[in-house]
Order: structure tokens, then C-alpha cells, then sequence
């Protein structure tokens, strides 16, 4: 008996250990270093989310990249230009608190003299780079706001219950909603503070979208419920649309726009609670639209077309038939726009006209798009590299660890991770400063709602008569039936007779000396 509990406790002692070992080569065996270096990558930073290691996974990874705020950079360039060291105002000082844009510049400055102490010639150069900022969720309701170009992270919060289901983030300028259940939580996003905590009206179908007034909440009974983001103790206001909305909403400097399970894709405005205009598909639209400024939006559907509209006006500048459902969201980068099909194509159309220019077979799902090369899952779930003009293959990975692939649309970092909680973002071995792929961006809108919500009318120019064709307001202006006729035979009641007059002269019954009332 003893032998037999004995021989169970080493059986499962070295169980465990097994067990462990797995996990630490899947925890440390991502893309190498020495494979990136040969495809000429190189590794940007790593991280680590707070996950439940026993169940807990990360589920949800959205990008934002501010239009208001930037961070400064200052880069040395020592020994011929070869090394180099970055200071950013991000960093933390040795007490673990942010060091601003007037410390980074001192240590980069100190630096300097200490490399001017060792005979060393160094240069300095400063670098103004957008404020781009990750948003991860686990299946804990566990948010981590990551800085995009350190990996460092910013904070990280519970919000919700932990056992209710948590959705991808919606990012505005200054607040981040999270749906946790059916409860929408409002944080600061510069702290991750809570601000409120409302229970939507429906059950929510896809996580929230901010706009500079409201968060906005698909639903599965069709509705967007908009939430204003000051004002608590109001009902939401509603739109309501055809089909369930089950697609995140994505929010444009002027509109926000989400599509239904009947293919139809409703348009908004953000400052006033009216639809501007739909898309009628002819079949489902299941992946979100793309937007690209200054007013171009790109939405695919599995009917197999791939439709380019104007922001507000919803004219549709050209639609292109790939034959195969698109099932994933568009990506406008520069002049050029990238899309998959259910069939593992990838397609590449000329942003303005929507002509083709190649097709690349058996690509799985796109992560990031640099000058000269894009990135992509093959069928195996290894990373290719594809030339950007050709849609050529020039080089495939041989790591298969990873398990978390994020599809960045917005600038050409490529981040990759396993949904145990590591993160790694890659970049190519000259690109120091990510390169943006959202365009040029417009004016912010007015933060305060206008105290009308609709639409002004545009002013109209008088109309001139055109010649041949009589005015309407040039006609004579009838004589006054009430004025001084010009010509009194042309009275219609003639003249007036002091005889026939009942209220004048001595014919009249309280006048003259007829009158009773008289002297």
C-alpha cells in the first residue's frame, strides 16, 4: 500500500514538473531574435499582461493613437552613428515616477558628457511621435492601458465581475468605456479612473464606441443606445436600426457608423441624434467598416463586393466585386487598400479608383503594413512577410509559439504575443518611429453638444427669373379695395349723399332739430 501511494505521489511529482516545463517554453519560446534579425526585424519591447494563470486569457487588443497628444523622444547617436539611445518622457526616474519632457532632455543631455568623458562624439536629435496607446482585456475584466511604443504599462484596473463576460474597449480622446456584462463603465484614460456605471436598456451585443458627446452601444434588438458622457440621470438617447447589431461601432472625426446581420450599414451623425444615410447590401456584413480621413469609408460584405463611400453624404465612389465573402475588415494604408476573403486571398485596390492590383493566395489574417512590406498569417499560423507592390512571398518564420496575432490596421508595428499574457511588438530594424496609416487628420470637433440637435439648413440664393419665363413677384400690385379711389365714378359704392346719409345732415333720425335728445 505504501509502495503503490508512494510510486502515485513521484507519477504525479513528475507530472507537474512536465507540466511546468511546457509552460515555461511556451512563456519564453516567441520569435527569437536571431530569425527576426535575418528577416530584419527587431524587437521593440516586451511585456506582460496580469493574467489568472490558471484560467484566465487575454481576449481583446484595440489600438489608439491620440490626435491631440505627443510624446517627445530625445535619441543619442554615438560611435559613428552605429548605437543609439532613446529618452522619452514616458520614462520613469528611479522613484517610479515619469520623468516629463524636461527630465528626458536632462538625461539625455548627461549622457552626452558622460560619453564626451570617454572621447566619444555623440548627437542628439529630438522626436515629436503621437500618443499610441494599447487597450488589453482579459476574460477577468482585467483592462491594461500599454504604452504602444515602450511596452511599459500604464495602468491597469478590475472593472466589472470578474465571471461576466468583458468586450473590447471603446477609446476616445479622453475616456474609455467597458462593457462587463450588462453594466457600462465610463474610466479616465490617462488614469483608468472610474468616472460612472450605468446598466444598459438592452442586452448588449459588441462593445461599446466613444464619441466626443456619448458612448454608443449595439445591441442585440437592433438599437444603439447612446449614453451622454456627462450627463447621468437622462434616458439614452436611441437609434434604431434593421437587424441585430452585433459589429463594434467605429466612430469617425464626424460620423459613427455600424452594420447589422442584414447587411445593412447605418451612418450617424456624432453631434446630433440623426442618421445621415444606409448601405443596403445584399447580403450580411460581418466585420467592421474602416475609415480614412479626410471622409472615405470602406466596408466588405459576404455578397462578395467591397463598397467605398463618402463619410456624410453616403455617395458611393466605386464598388468592387471580389467574387468571395469579405469577412474582415478593411485596411487603408496611403494610397493602397489590403482585404481578405473567406477563401485566404488577400487583395490589393488602389485606394481612389478601386482598381486590383494583386492578389496573394492562402493568407490567413494581415498584422501590419510598413513602406515596402507587409505582414501576415499564412495557412500554417506563421508569420510571412509579402512585398508591398508585388504581393510576393519573401520570407516565412519558423516559430509556431505564438497564439495571440493582433491585426494593426493603424501604424506598421507588428505585435504578437500568447494569450497566457506576453506581448512582443516587433518593428523593422531602420523604422525607429512608428509610421501612422490614419491619414491626415481633420479638426477635432467642439467637445460641448450644440444646444440644437438639428441640422442647420444650408442658405439658398434667391432665385433669378430666367429669360423667356415671366417673374412671379413682377406683377402689379392690385389696387387696395380700402384706399382712396384714384377716380371716384369708379366707386363701387358711388358718391355719398348728405341726404341719403341716416347719420348726417337733418335727415339724420338724432340730429339737427328733428333730434328728441336735442335743444
Amino acid at each position: 500500500m505504501l509502495r503503490s501511494t508512494f510510486l502515485l505521489i513521484v507519477f504525479g511529482f513528475s507530472l507537474l514538473l512536465a507540466a511546468s516545463g511546457r509552460a515555461d517554453t511556451r512563456t519564453t519560446e516567441l520569435l527569437s531574435a536571431t530569425e527576426a534579425r535575418r528577416f530584419g526585424l527587431e524587437l521593440a519591447w516586451t511585456t506582460r499582461v496580469e493574467v489568472d494563470a490558471a484560467r484566465g486569457r487575454v481576449t481583446h487588443i484595440q489600438q489608439f493613437i491620440s490626435s491631440r497628444n505627443n510624446h517627445t523622444y530625445y535619441e543619442v547617436q554615438y560611435g559613428e552613428g552605429e548605437r543609439r539611445r532613446v529618452f522619452g518622457e514616458q520614462d520613469l526616474d528611479r522613484f517610479g515616477e515619469v520623468v516629463g519632457q524636461e527630465g528626458a532632455r536632462r538625461l539625455a543631455e548627461q549622457f552626452i558628457r558622460q560619453l564626451e568623458a570617454r572621447g566619444l562624439e555623440a548627437e542628439i536629435e529630438e522626436q515629436q511621435v503621437p500618443e499610441i496607446t494599447l487597450y488589453v482585456t482579459t476574460d477577468r475584466a482585467m483592462v491594461h492601458a500599454i504604452n504602444a511604443e515602450t511596452g511599459r504599462t500604464v495602468w491597469a484596473t478590475v472593472v466589472g465581475n470578474p465571471d461576466f463576460p468583458t468586450e473590447r474597449v471603446g477609446v476616445g480622446e479622453d475616456y474609455v468605456a467597458v462593457l462587463n456584462g450588462s453594466s457600462l463603465y465610463l474610466l479616465q484614460r490617462d488614469t483608468g479612473r472610474l468616472i460612472w456605471t450605468r446598466r444598459t436598456y438592452c442586452v448588449p451585443a459588441a462593445g461599446p464606441a466613444i464619441t466626443p458627446y456619448q458612448v454608443v452601444v449595439p445591441t442585440y434588438s437592433g438599437r444603439v443606445e447612446l449614453y451622454d458622457l456627462e450627463e447621468t440621470e437622462t434616458l439614452p438617447d436611441m437609434h434604431q436600426s434593421n437587424g441585430r447589431a452585433v459589429i463594434q461601432p467605429v466612430v469617425t472625426p464626424l460620423s459613427v457608423a455600424w452594420p447589422t446581420d442584414r447587411g445593412l450599414l447605418y451612418v450617424a451623425s456624432v453631434s446630433r441624434a440623426r442618421i445621415r444615410f444606409r448601405l443596403e447590401a445584399r447580403d450580411a456584413i460581418v466585420s467592421q467598416p474602416a475609415f480614412f480621413h479626410p471622409n472615405r469609408l470602406f466596408v466588405g460584405s459576404v455578397d462578395g463586393y467591397l463598397y467605398c463611400l463618402h463619410e456624410t453624404s453616403g455617395d458611393q465612389h466605386w464598388r468592387f466585386s471580389a467574387g468571395e465573402a469579405v469577412v474582415t475588415t478593411p485596411v487603408p494604408t496611403g494610397d493602397s487598400l489590403f482585404f481578405l476573403t473567406d477563401q485566404m486571398n488577400l487583395y490589393h485596390l488602389g485606394q481612389q479608383t478601386g482598381e486590383l492590383r494583386w492578389i496573394a493566395p492562402y493568407v490567413s489574417k494581415f498584422l501590419a503594413a510598413s513602406k515596402d512590406r507587409l505582414y501576415c498569417l499564412g495557412m500554417t499560423d506563421r508569420l510571412e512577410i509579402l512585398d508591398r507592390e508585388t504581393g510576393s512571398r519573401i520570407a516565412t518564420t519558423q516559430s509556431n509559439r505564438l497564439s495571440l496575432f493582433y491585426a494593426n490596421p493603424l501604424t506598421d508595428r507588428i505585435i504578437v504575443g500568447m494569450d497566457t499574457g506576453m506581448l512582443q511588438a516587433y518593428r523593422e530594424v531602420d523604422q525607429r518611429w512608428p509610421l501612422v496609416h490614419v491619414g491626415e487628420v481633420t479638426e477635432e470637433p467642439a467637445k460641448k453638444r450644440p444646444a440644437i440637435k438639428q441640422e442647420a439648413l444650408p442658405e439658398r440664393e434667391p432665385e433669378r427669373p430666367q429669360p423667356g419665363r415671366p417673374d412671379p413677384f413682377d406683377t402689379p400690385v392690385p389696387a387696395d379695395p380700402f384706399g382712396a379711389p384714384d377716380d371716384p365714378a369708379a366707386d363701387p359704392f358711388g358718391p355719398i349723399d348728405d341726404a341719403d346719409d341716416p347719420f348726417g345732415g337733418g335727415a339724420a333720425p338724432f340730429g339737427g332739430q328733428d333730434d328728441p335728445f336735442g335743444g
